[in-house]
This record gives structure tokens, sequence and C-alpha cells, in this order.
């Protein structure tokens, strides 16, 4: 049995119940959808993000599952995986979002390891320009943060009461 999944750009990718349930969230939508020949349309995600997911999927489909009926989780990276993910580092953050949302954990637990990777010792401007993003930041915050200063080092000023 297959289950047609529809992108946000309207792709169109048959692929078999095994490979769409690695997904929680098309597990649930499965079971809870009363028309098994229409579509699940995904508006969150495009074809070419899809595409990668559902290789993904068709690679590790047959991988134990725990007694959770998940994906028993493994730390090492294999060569097939660590190739899958050398994609460019916005299809990188794509898939992890991709990831995330479809709840496909052991996908988005791999993309978080080669982004934190990818990060590691990195200055916000060296990262934004990574992951081909802007950072707009108020002059005293940019000033604060090239200084050193972390999250912990602000407190929070004296706040309205709510009564």
């Amino acid at each position: 049995m297959s289950v047609i999944l529809q992108s946000l750009d309207k792709q169109e990718f048959t692929v078999s119940m095994e490979v769409a349930q690695q997904s929680m969230l098309l597990k649930d939508m499965i079971a809870a959808r009363e028309d098994a020949e229409s579509p699940i349309v995904l508006k969150f995600v495009l074809g070419s993000v899809l595409a990668k997911v559902i290789e993904y999927c068709e690679h590790h489909q047959n991988d134990p599952l725990d007694e959770n009926n998940a994906l028993a989780r493994s730390y090492d990276i294999s060569s097939w995986d660590y190739q899958f993910l050398k994609a460019d580092n916005v299809m990188l953050a794509l898939m992890t979002n991709a990831s995330k949302i479809l709840r496909i954990e052991r996908l988005r637990d791999l993309c978080a390891v080669v982004i934190g990777n990818l990060v590691c010792g990195k200055t916000d401007e060296e990262i934004s320009t990574l992951f081909n993003m802007r950072i707009n930041l108020p002059d005293e915050l940019r000033e604060l943060v090239d200084n050193g200063k972390t999250w912990t080092d602000f407190r929070v000023q004296d706040q309205p009461s709510l009564e």
C-alpha cells in the first residue's frame, strides 16, 4: 500500500506506507484520514526538501525499531548519512525544519549534529553567512554580543507589575 504526499509547490510523491510512517505526523494523519486515495498536503515543505526527506526515509525504512516503535537511536553517523547530509547548508536547515515538523526524530537529530559541528566556534556573522541569513540586531545589542556577552549576562530590567 502507498500514500501520495503533496508539497507546498504542488509536487506529488508516491511513497510506501512504511516510508511515510517513519514520520510520526504522517502516521497520525494516515490513521485519521477518511479518504485514503487523496494526497496528504504538506503546506510547510517544498518539493525539493520533501524529496530529500523521502530519500532519507527510503534508505532507513528497514532500520530496526526500538521498544517505543521509534527508530533505534545511534549517534554514530554512517557513511551514507554523512554523504547525504553534505547537502548545501540552506538545504540542511530546511531538512532540519521539515524533520522537526514531520516528527522524524532520527533525521532531525542527525541534522542537529551536523549543524552543531558547522557552527561550533563561529561568530554570528559567519553563521548567518553559512545559512544565507541576515541578522539585524540593534547597535546596542550588537555591541554587547561583539564584546562576548551571552544571554546569561543580561538581566531583566524592572518590569511593570501585572497587578
